[in-house]
């Protein structure tokens, strides 16, 4: 069952027909046809800006108080399991509390407490940017973002790619 238009039938037999095709079978020809070529710019100029990740020693670390022992106070604390639990699912609002609510009773300074929510704050440059990213595939350059609704197992079902059963249509 043809999914593409006879004139998108047509535009993808040109296609097909070119040097790059030459010799391939059908299934590496529909490969070709959808893997990106080369790179581009990321149309997103510089790295997002992410929250940085929480670590305990980092928030340990900023418990520097010794007329306080906060530092002491934190690690003989009944509930510090609780809070290192926190700390490795990023669970950030609970962090916040916690640190809010240690230093309503003592056990670490508010200026501490203000550092802490700092670091739980932050934020980074986005380490999985990249200043480029894949290439249009030969499929987009032919018919951009266009989507196709396919008949017979997958009836209605719509999807981004030329169906591998136009390309053998079209290589015939």
């Amino acid at each position: 069952m043809q999914t593409l238009s006879d004139a998108e039938m047509t535009t993808l037999r040109t296609e097909l027909q070119g040097s790059a095709y030459a010799g391939l079978s059908d299934v590496d020809a529909w490969n070709l046809l959808h893997r990106p070529d080369g790179t581009q710019p990321n149309p997103v100029t510089s790295a997002p800006l992410i929250a940085a990740p929480v670590y305990e020693s980092n928030l340990l670390g900023l418990l520097t108080d010794p007329a306080n022992g906060s530092l002491g106070k934190v690690f003989n604390w009944p509930n510090f399991g609780l809070l290192k639990a926190d700390i490795d699912t990023q669970n950030r609002p609970s962090l916040i509390r916690w640190a809010e609510s240690l230093a309503a009773v003592g056990i670490i300074t508010a200026g501490e407490a203000s550092a802490i929510i700092s670091a739980i704050n932050s934020q980074i440059s986005d380490p999985a940017w990249t200043a480029t990213i894949p290439g249009l595939t030969p499929c987009v350059k032919l018919f951009g973002g266009k989507t196709w609704h396919l008949g017979g197992v997958q009836d209605g079902a719509t999807v981004d790619y030329i169906p591998l059963e136009d390309v053998e249509a079209a290589r015939a």
